[in-house]
């Protein structure tokens, strides 16, 4: 991509910050609206904690945070005028995730979204198929102990946020398992990305101690962090050709439930006419204590639930929390020059991308006239003011990378659209 090296990312002078909020709360407000407009449930989740009594479970912080958020995403769907964002029309819900299953029962499926918001199938699919597909599941829950009960077995990224992804119902074989992992973006002229000029929230772009590679998450010294926890890092495989990162470089994160549909995607077109498979993801994320599980949510941040939404997939809901540094995956090119097309792999990720930058400028463009009369802040007014001139005349990738470049900011959506949208009186 070409690398735009500058202090916000819309204009030279804006704040990055302002910039990211104004991107998300079109791109989420029009996600709502999007959905809404075709009669489809939209419905936002969180989830309480474990050890919260039932009685008292929709009255947690988070909650309260939640209902706050989704009513000022309501408000601004208001002006779309018919019945969008009424009490009794078609309006974003706040809801309260299921109960993580520790035995995997209850997980994220991949297609399940578009389900009645009370129905159990959203989350609880049918046991895996197959004993290939059980064992795997096995393995991504720490179940398979072949050290003894107190030596499970670990596979990819187990930190805070973690995810696995999986296939299950294929005909003629199972996939692995698919686990987040950074990568380096690759260079596009046909396109662009952002890159700070200036340290963003005390931290600079460089390879010194306390700074960071742009798309990192935190800083250099936390990918030791990161490593210990599983992660595996595609640009320093060896086997590869480790890439020499700089402060003109750029990486991300593949979430493994992205991962298992580009491989939904690649055996429909290996093997058209077979069942590919339903891509399903599991809440595994442990931080640095294995025995108390982190990652309890069963929702998807907005970065997957927009793919997932756009390649057929629905989330079984959206969680307005952090998606760190998300981002897709690209066809590779092994020999150098142009992407080589004649892969299946190859293929289904150029295939999936592009349906995912077309609705990424869909919701960006409908989010925009939602949210202009809604915003708080001079600040924010003149970003949005910069996105409103940035999206005359581009093409959808120019759309799917504001919101990556949105992202690599770091920022919790709700606090986000706390602080661009006004609520409800």
């Amino acid at each position: 991509m070409t690398f735009v090296h500058q202090q916000g990312i819309l204009d030279s002078k804006t704040s990055p910050h302002a910039d990211g909020d104004v991107i998300m709360a079109a791109a989420i407000v029009g996600h709502a609206y999007t959905r809404l407009s075709k009669k489809l449930n939209c419905s936002f989740e969180t989830e309480a904690p474990l050890d919260t009594p039932p009685e008292r479970i929709g009255e947690t912080p988070d909650v309260r945070r939640l209902r706050g958020v989704v009513d000022a995403i309501n408000l601004a769907l208001q002006n779309a005028g018919a019945d969008f964002g009424k009490p009794n029309g078609r309006k974003a819900e706040a809801r309260i995730t299921p109960t993580y299953g520790a035995n995997g029962k209850v997980r994220i499926i991949g297609g399940s979204g578009d389900y009645p918001l009370d129905s159990p199938l959203r989350y609880d699919p049918p046991p895996p198929a197959t004993q290939a597909a059980r064992d795997l599941l096995a393995l991504a829950l720490r179940q398979l102990t072949p050290g003894g009960a107190n030596a499970p077995v670990s596979v990819g990224y187990q930190g805070s946020g973690a995810y696995t992804g999986f296939v299950d119902g294929r005909a003629g074989g199972q996939s692995n398992l698919f686990c987040t992992y950074r990568h380096v973006i690759p260079d596009d002229p046909a396109s662009r990305r952002w890159i700070p000029s200036a340290p963003v929230d005390g931290v600079a772009v460089g390879k010194a101690p306390g700074q960071k590679i742009w798309g990192m998450i935190r800083t250099n010294e936390f990918q030791a962090t990161l490593a210990r926890q599983g992660m595996y890092f595609q640009d320093a495989d060896t086997a590869r050709k480790p890439a020499a990162l700089d402060e003109n470089s750029l990486v991300g994160y593949t979430h493994g439930m992205i991962q298992a549909i580009y491989d939904v995607k690649m055996h429909q077109i290996a093997a058209p006419g077979q069942p590919a498979g339903t891509p399903y993801e599991i809440a595994i994320g442990r931080g640095d204590n294995p025995q108390a599980p982190s990652t309890t949510k069963l929702a998807s941040c907005i970065c997957c639930a927009v793919f997932m939404e756009a390649t057929g997939f629905p989330a079984s809901c959206t969680h307005l929390g952090r998606a760190d540094c998300w981002a897709p995956l690209y066809p590779e090119n092994p020999a150098g020059g142009a992407p080589d097309m004649t892969t299946a792999q190859n293929k289904a990720r150029a295939a999936a991308n592009g349906v995912w930058a077309n609705y990424c400028a869909t919701i960006i463009k409908a989010g925009i006239p939602l949210i202009e009369k809604n915003l708080v802040g001079d600040d924010h007014k003149l970003s949005f003011d910069k996105l409103k001139a940035y999206a005359n005349g581009r093409q959808p990738m120019d759309f799917a990378n504001l919101i990556l470049d949105a992202v690599t900011l770091g920022q919790n959506e709700t606090d986000r659209l706390d602080r661009t949208l006004k609520k409800a009186a």
